[in-house]
């Protein structure tokens, strides 16, 4: 680097000459190579030196490139800080990935691009790209197509630096002023439609949950599933009795020994027996099946006495048919003393 007065300095090497058609200087304020080739009818970038003792302002606005270039087919590209391509024939950015990487600002202004990429605005959205943008004078299509766009720049306004003179022709309005429903309405309907078929699955989700609340949670704790939000406790949480001991009549020696360490137990238990809690008069079937369905379980005293008796018998039944109603285990059976037979 030859300087000549405190602001501009020539940059020489054996390696590398400016182009004739471009002027070439080093301004020391921003230790910065300029290369300035604008209005001299290039159609692809001049040769740049590669060097790390400066980064390299590439000026070659109002010429005749119709593509951004690539770091591989130019030398010293790679060393581009600021690329101004203005008043070009370009008609895409690309995918961003032929920029160079350490470019700072890029400068497409008055050229022939309608929209940006999905993969280039991707590209500025990576976690280190900081790189601005001068995109005023491109025929922007405001159109669904430039929804991602109109984001971009909602989300990160600094990084295009002319947003306020991007204007859509068609609408006469600001692009940085548009509504997503203006550039596309056809999105808007798509967006309704889904945000209205979420409400009525939402809708009709609870209504079934509300209707079969009480089955759905025995389904779900029968399969294990969702244990954490569904307990055997909270779906007897509504039952009057613990369980209901069904037993013969002649067994009432062992209920007598067994009762109290049940109901005055270090864990008491709330108990329902036939002789003592049940309506005198009313219909014993009816108050079989109430019982059955008040209590958490039903302790069945088998015996032969119970064998032999017709409403034993029939809480038995009763208390199986609840059990596969409800596909719960609640049947608890104590065999007391042998059986002769299973007659009945």
């Amino acid at each position: 680097v030859v300087c000549t007065n405190d602001e501009a300095c020539q940059y020489k090497s054996a390696e590398w000459q400016c182009d004739p058609r471009c002027i070439c200087w080093v301004q020391r304020s921003v230790g910065s190579l300029i290369v300035d080739c604008r209005g001299t009818s290039l159609e692809e970038l001049p040769d740049l030196p590669r060097t790390t003792l400066l980064s390299t302002v590439l000026k070659v606005g109002n010429n005749s490139l119709t593509s951004l270039p690539t770091v591989s087919e130019h030398s010293g590209y790679a060393n581009v800080s600021g690329l101004f391509l203005s008043d070009n024939n370009l008609t895409s950015l690309g995918s961003g990935d032929q920029l160079p990487d350490n470019l700072t600002h890029l400068d497409v202004r008055d050229n022939q691009i309608q929209s940006l990429s999905e993969e280039f605005l991707l590209f500025l959205q990576e976690p280190n790209n900081t790189m601005t943008l001068s995109l005023s004078g491109n025929p922007i299509t405001c159109g669904c197509e430039s929804l991602s766009l109109l984001f971009f720049v909602r989300t990160n306004p600094q990084r295009v630096r002319d947003i306020a003179d991007i204007v859509c022709t068609k609408q006469k309005k600001s692009f940085q002023q548009m509504e997503a429903f203006e550039l596309c309405p056809s999105y808007v309907l798509l967006i309704s439609c889904v945000v209205g078929g979420l409400v009525i699955v939402i809708c009709l989700l609870t209504v079934f949950y509300l209707m079969f609340q009480q089955e759905l949670k025995i389904w779900l704790y029968n399969n294990n599933l969702c244990l954490w939000w569904v307990s055997e406790e909270e779906l007897d949480k509504d039952k009057t009795y613990d369980a209901f001991i069904s037993y013969s009549h002649k067994d009432e020696e062992l209920i007598s020994k067994l009762l109290p360490k049940l109901e005055s137990g270090p864990h008491p238990f709330r108990l329902c027996l036939h002789d003592r809690d049940w309506l005198v008069g009313d219909c014993i079937p009816e108050q079989i099946v109430r019982t059955v369905d008040d209590s958490k379980r039903v302790i069945i005293v088998l015996s032969q006495h119970f064998i032999d008796s017709v409403w034993a018998r029939m809480e038995f039944r009763i208390a199986y048919q609840a059990t596969l109603q409800d596909k719960r285990k609640r049947i608890i059976i104590i065999l007391y003393r042998e059986l002769e037979h299973m007659n009945g």
